[in-house]
């Protein structure tokens, strides 16, 4: 009895009209979902802003001791997140993960660092008076201007590391490695009475009244009375000064790399290239770096020798360390 209403025209009509509403409930959802997605999306933007913000009041708390702050510092460092500046003296950070990290300027004095994985660390200008850094690794670190005064490297991996015009007044460098490292222009005097009034204060604000500030204030007056007690396990290939007596008298069994007069061309070439490939790509880049005093490369000899070498420590050299090596090696002043 529904053929009068149900003519071919309006079954036409029908199914068009069921069509616009699906089409119109498809463009709904559609609209639904980004609503909803970008919901989402600033949702988990606000819980990453929060959770950064958490780490860096963890990093950054003044309390000595550990109190979150080594989980919170290996966040920020894998998150790329700079922590040039940062003042946290005495604190506990043994054991801690920040390869590659940015710590320009950082006040890490009297921290606990002991087996601390620093490799290729920007330490320029960091305050580690008195810091324990035993059996750290300080491969290919840059601690050019690093002020440490009494601190313990004892046992430390130092290879390639820069050193120069760090402060070392006072400090333990025993069973260290210190091959290719750059040691020249290290400043061997202990604390100036201003670096002692503003350690106290900085220990005074940053560590409670009591047992804790009275033995952090006398470890570090006993590391100004300490000598400076250099007695590395290797420094082949490092450069230093033969005229500074504490290093002369300590690394005289390893001839200043740039010495012409100790070493034949060919065998620095060998120790250089030989101690790249047998430890790990930051000691390979930190080769490569002491290899040139201004830009670009001065030395087209010893860029040609990293390059000739397969092993992976020269293979993950940065791609741009890799194109003034080449430029180096082939460029006019090589004879």
């Amino acid at each position: 009895m529904w053929d009068h209403i149900l003519t071919p025209e309006r079954e036409i009509w029908v199914f068009r009209g069921a069509r616009v509403i699906e089409f119109i409930a498809v463009i709904f959802a559609l609209v639904a979902f980004f609503i909803d997605h970008g919901v989402r999306t600033e949702e988990r933007a606000a819980r990453a802003e929060e959770r950064l913000a958490r780490m860096w009041n963890l990093a950054t708390d003044p309390r000595p001791g550990n109190s979150g702050k080594i989980p919170a510092l290996e966040f920020l460092n894998r998150e790329q997140k700079p922590l040039a500046g940062i003042s946290i003296p005495k604190a506990y950070l043994v054991g801690v993960e920040l390869k590659d990290a940015n710590l320009r300027g950082a006040n890490l004095s009297e921290a606990n660092l002991n087996e601390a994985n620093l490799q290729g660390a920007n330490l320029i200008g960091a305050e580690l008076q008195s810091a324990n850094l035993r059996g750290a690794n300080l491969q290919g670190a840059n601690l050019i201007g690093a002020k440490l005064q009494g601190a313990d490297l004892s046992v430390a991996e130092l290879q390639g590391a820069l050193f120069w015009g760090a402060s070392l007044g006072g400090a333990r460098l025993v069973d260290v490695d210190l091959r290719a490292a750059y040691l020249w222009g290290i400043d061997f005097k202990k604390f100036t009475p201003d670096e002692w009034t503003k350690l106290k204060d900085e220990i005074a604000a940053a560590v409670p009244a009591g047992e804790m500030r009275k033995n952090a204030l006398e470890n570090i007056y006993k590391a100004m009375k300490s000598e400076t007690d250099i007695r590395p396990k290797s420094a082949e290939g490092a450069i230093y000064d033969p005229s500074v007596p504490e290093l002369a008298d300590q690394l005289k069994q390893w001839p200043p790399l740039d010495e012409d007069a100790y070493w034949p061309f060919e065998l620095r070439l060998g120790i250089l290239t030989g101690i790249a490939c047998d430890d790990n790509k930051y000691t390979a880049v930190g080769i490569a770096r002491r290899a040139r005093r201004t830009e670009p490369f001065d030395d087209p000899h010893l860029a040609g020798a990293l390059l000739e070498q397969e092993c992976l420590a020269i293979q993950v050299l940065p791609e741009n360390l890799k194109a003034k090596l080449r430029e180096a090696a082939e460029g006019p002043d090589k004879p």
